[in-house]
């Protein structure tokens, strides 16, 4: 062959010969690299797979899924008892509101049947945030009692004598009893005419005789 290529012709082979000897010589250093590679990543993969057959990885999948089970129920449950929480606080305000309502009522019914001065219209409880609702935290009332005269509201305690106190603190006993003992036939009054006038004493011990009797017919 070489004796048929011209001298230009044979050099021109030669250089191509020796570029493809040295792409196969190049292939052939890749290919040794890459075999390399492929035995660390295979002695990576044994590695691990002995890693996951291990006790701490063996049941990782059915405890990542048990676990994921939990943390959705526990978000769910947070949720709920939000809600629970809000619901219930809701049904205390409620709750406090239709009481404090029955409790004021029986007040001022006591109040203008006992009560013989013509200086205090009726009685009240209250408190300080009446109009104020309270969602998501407990709420806390400030109460004082408060008594009206042509429909303006003053506290007792820095405007009333002690008598009018006194039989203020009587009725709120006897309204709290009407209100929340219901199944209950007692109740029990420590010196309740101290700083009663006799009008006031007999009008109270009347009240006593009737709200006695109304008890007796339930």
């Amino acid at each position: 062959v070489e004796r048929q290529l011209s001298d230009k012709e044979l050099s021109s082979a030669r250089s191509t010969a020796g570029k493809i000897q040295s792409e196969i010589d190049e292939n052939s250093r890749n290919k040794a690299g890459q075999e390399g590679r492929n035995r660390g990543f295979a002695e990576q993969v044994s590695r691990l797979k002995k890693e996951l057959n291990s006790k701490m990885f063996k049941d990782a999948k059915t405890t990542y899924h048990h676990q994921n089970i939990k943390c959705h129920v526990g978000q769910q449950t947070a949720k709920d008892l939000e809600m629970f929480i809000i619901s219930y606080e809701r049904a205390i305000m409620r709750f406090h509101s239709d009481k404090m309502q029955e409790i004021n009522r029986t007040l001022r019914e006591l109040w203008v049947e006992i009560y013989r001065g013509g200086d205090i219209d009726y009685i009240e409880i209250r408190t300080d945030d009446d109009e104020v609702e309270s969602v998501g935290r407990r709420k806390t009332c400030n109460y004082r009692v408060a008594m009206n005269k042509g429909g303006v509201f003053i506290d007792m305690r820095q405007h009333s004598s002690a008598g009018q106190r006194v039989l203020a603190a009587l009725l709120i006993r006897l309204a709290l009893a009407e209100t929340f003992c219901n199944n209950c036939g007692i109740i029990t009054l420590d010196e309740p005419t101290t700083n009663l006038d006799r009008e006031n004493i007999e009008s109270l011990a009347h009240a006593l005789g009737k709200f006695i009797k109304s008890r007796q017919s339930k």
